[in-house]
Formats: structure tokens, C-alpha cells, sequence
């Protein structure tokens, strides 16, 4: 009988000394295993005897209770090791550092889906007052405002935004994040929508290999800037990501069939870590059928749509009504083609409630 005391007091203290071993490694708390880890056969300081065994287990034999013992032990450690490396794996994916009031404004954390406007001047549009234009859009609760900035004058457009915005910090709704997109850009590009004042930066992932794209992710995360990475195919995803981008926009620089870039980002959008903020681009002033392939791509699990090319004239007749007239649209559950018909006809332009009309001053040609 002592002989077989003393080895199940050498096997649990071996047991024992290997929990505090992997405990230390996993930094969990060990009061959580004391009921289920502590030695059997051990004795205290005062050499007084612990029980050794439950009465239940006495009828197993002593390496039996032993052995269950340490086979539960190990199972918990197991569980324990899969849950931590989870868990960091997580903290690993969300840990970042750098801005994002663009991330936080296009993945809400109410799972809403989220609408984003582009305002492309036409370049035979002169600059011009956007002052409505940009209020409105902060009214109707935009998420983003994408202003192009290529054509000439460009920068003054972005400017004229940034400042409109600027005078709603201290109301609700707040100020609309502004993301500059250029032709090209580079280091240089960065220091100069800094002094603009924008809270984003477009980066094409066509125009940009790893390495630069890379260091244009740093730059901008540097001078508190988010970039927008423009993405079309999954070797652009890849690289968008690995350089550091949270914010990934689908969008295809092409004049395809809209229903076909519709379902290729449809695709898309699974090769998109889920850690991320993801966009799906959709061109405006299609004559109504835009509404329903924003619904396909957020059905699809985009968390925002982008309308491109919404506006090239800020204050052309139809600019503010077709821009409430998506808002409306945006959560509606009801027919477009039911609106379309509800309005052939009849020339009433987007008033509220009323569809997608023929309105004057919007025809084949007024918009890129």
C-alpha cells in the first residue's frame, strides 16, 4: 500500500509541475484548474494527508482515477490552447493603429448597410459653389463623399468640401469624411491632401506594384490619413492588404455591362479578409436599375456602395433630387420597376417619393 501511495504521489506531482509549465506558457489564471489538477496522495506543509480520492474512484483503482484524471486534465489544456490561439489570432486581425473614421463610417457596427457619393466634375463644368450639394449629402446621412480631383481645379473642388464639411463638427450629423481620388499619386500626393485637410486617400491597385503601394499605406497612415485601396482583381485584394489597407473598394475602370460587373464583384467580395471595411462601386444615373444592383451587392455582404460619378455639376437641377432620390431607395424593400412605372410619363423629376422621372436639365450626355 505505500508503495503504491508514493508513485500516484510522483505521478501527480508530475502532473502538476507539467499544468504550471503550459499555465506560465498560456498566462491564464490557475485557480480555474485547482479542483481538477490538484495532486492526488499529496501531502500539506504540516504533513498532514490530503484525501486522496473521491469516494466514487476507489472502486476504479488508483491508476485508473489517475489516468482519467490526467486524460480530463488534458483535454482542458487542449480546449484552453485552441481557445487562447483564437483569440489572439483575432486580436492579431483587429490590432491597428492608424485612423479610421472612413473604417468606422462604412462598416457600422449596427451591420447597416452604408451609401457613399462621388462627386466627378465635368471637365467642361467650370469650379463651381458645392456648398448645397455637400450640406445635403451630410442630410441625407452619407457615409463618404469621393470627390475626384483630375480634372482641372480639382484640389479647389476638394478644398470647397473640406470646408463646407468643416462647419458641422460641432452639430448632428456630423462632418461627412472627405477621400481625395487623383490621377496618380505618389509621396507627394500625400503631403498635399494633408495640408487639404481630407480624412482619405484613393490608392489604385492598378497603378501601384507591392512595394510602393506599401510605402504609400505608410505615408498615409503617418499623416493621420486613411487610404481607400481600389481594388479589381484578387492579386490586388492580396497586395492591398498586405500592405496595411483596412478599407477596400471594388471598383473596375471599364464601360462592361453594369449586371456584369455587378455579379464579378459579387464574387469578389468572399477574397476580402473579414477584418476589413469593404466597398462595392456602382456607376450612377443608369435610369434606376443602379438601385437594384446596390441591393445585389449588399445582399452579397458589402458593407457600403459606392455611387460613382453621382455629380459632375453641383448645381445642375437634377443634382440634390437624384441624390435623395438613392437615399430613399438605398433601405426600401419596394419594386423599382414598380417606381418607374408609377412616374412613366410624366415629367417630375426625383421628387420626394416619386421615382426616377424624366427631369429637364438630365439627358444622355450630362454626366461622364
Amino acid at each position: 500500500g505505500s508503495v503504491r501511495a508514493e508513485e500516484a504521489e510522483k505521478m501527480g506531482r508530475a502532473s502538476f509541475l507539467a499544468v504550471v509549465c503550459v499555465m506560465a506558457s498560456l498566462g491564464g489564471p490557475a485557480n480555474a484548474f485547482h479542483s481538477a489538477l490538484a495532486p492526488l496522495g499529496c501531502r500539506s506543509r504540516a504533513g498532514a494527508a490530503c484525501v486522496p480520492l473521491r469516494a466514487g474512484a476507489k472502486h476504479q483503482g488508483l491508476r485508473g482515477a489517475v489516468a482519467k484524471r490526467d486524460e480530463s486534465m488534458i483535454k482542458l489544456l487542449a480546449h484552453l490552447v485552441v481557445k487562447n490561439s483564437a483569440e489572439a489570432a483575432i486580436r492579431a486581425q483587429t490590432a491597428f493603429d492608424g485612423p479610421q473614421k472612413i473604417y468606422k463610417a462604412v462598416k457600422k457596427a449596427s451591420g447597416a448597410s452604408t451609401m457613399l457619393i462621388e462627386y466627378a466634375r465635368n471637365d467642361k463644368v467650370k469650379p463651381h459653389d458645392i456648398a448645397e450639394y455637400s450640406y445635403e449629402a451630410r442630410r441625407t446621412k452619407a457615409a463618404i463623399i469621393v470627390v475626384d480631383a483630375s480634372p482641372d481645379g480639382g484640389d479647389e473642388d476638394v478644398a470647397k468640401f473640406v470646408k463646407e464639411q468643416s462647419k458641422a463638427r460641432t452639430n448632428f450629423p456630423g462632418p461627412v469624411p472627405i477621400v481625395y481620388r487623383g490621377k496618380k499619386v505618389t509621396l507627394e500626393t500625400v503631403a498635399l491632401v494633408k495640408k487639404l485637410g481630407v480624412d482619405g486617400l484613393a490608392l489604385r491597385g492598378d497603378q501601384h506594384d507591392p512595394e510602393s503601394l506599401t510605402k504609400l499605406v505608410a505615408a498615409c497612415h503617418k499623416a493621420n490619413i486613411e487610404p481607400v485601396m481600389e481594388v479589381s482583381d484578387i492579386a490586388q485584394i492580396n497586395a492591398a492588404v498586405e500592405a496595411g489597407g483596412r478599407v477596400i473598394c471594388v471598383r473596375f475602370e471599364t464601360d462592361m455591362v453594369a449586371k456584369f460587373l455587378t455579379k464579378a464583384a459579387s464574387v469578389l467580395v468572399s477574397d476580402i479578409p473579414p477584418q476589413c471595411a469593404t466597398i462595392a462601386t456602382v456607376k450612377a444615373r443608369q435610369g434606376g436599375s443602379e438601385v437594384e444592383q446596390v441591393r445585389s451587392l449588399t445582399d452579397a455582404g458589402y458593407h457600403g456602395v459606392l455611387l460613382s460619378q453621382m455629380v459632375s455639376d453641383a448645381n445642375e437641377p437634377t443634382a440634390i433630387p437624384y441624390m435623395k432620390y438613392i437615399t430613399n431607395s438605398f433601405g426600401s424593400k419596394r419594386s423599382q420597376s414598380l417606381k418607374i412605372n408609377e412616374v412613366k410619363g410624366l415629367n417630375v423629376g426625383y421628387g420626394e417619393g416619386a421615382g426616377y422621372g424624366a427631369a429637364a436639365g438630365f439627358g444622355e450626355g450630362t454626366h461622364a
